[in-house]
């Protein structure tokens, strides 16, 4: 298996590279995700985790702005939005607010 440093390393050359092809940085993010599933990654200390993460977020935005040039900032709009951190009560009091009542409807169901 690949050690962790040779992993980083060829993505940073990769990342760095004048025009990465989409096919390498797509093989490299390959042999990130083979790497994760290793029995090698389970015994990384928590800041070669952090190394590796780091790797794969630049690498994986480095794809998307290949794949798509004119974008600004792919990182910035990830296209959708989350409710992570919310009080659950409030993420589910928030949709009922959002509809309003249908007489129609209500006729129909009697």
């Amino acid at each position: 298996m690949t050690d962790l440093n040779t992993l980083i390393d060829d993505v940073t050359h990769l990342i760095s590279a004048e025009a990465p092809s989409l096919a390498e940085l797509r093989v490299k993010m390959v042999e990130l995700d083979d790497y994760v599933h290793s029995s090698d990654f389970d015994g990384l200390s928590y800041n070669d985790r952090a190394r590796f993460q780091a790797a794969y977020k630049e690498l994986r935005d480095c794809i998307r702005n290949v794949e798509n040039p004119n974008s600004t900032s792919v990182s910035a709009a990830p296209g959708f939005v989350t409710s992570l951190g919310e009080q659950p009560a409030a993420a589910a009091a928030t949709p009922a607010e959002a509809h309003d009542h249908n007489p129609y409807a209500e006729q129909q169901m009697e």
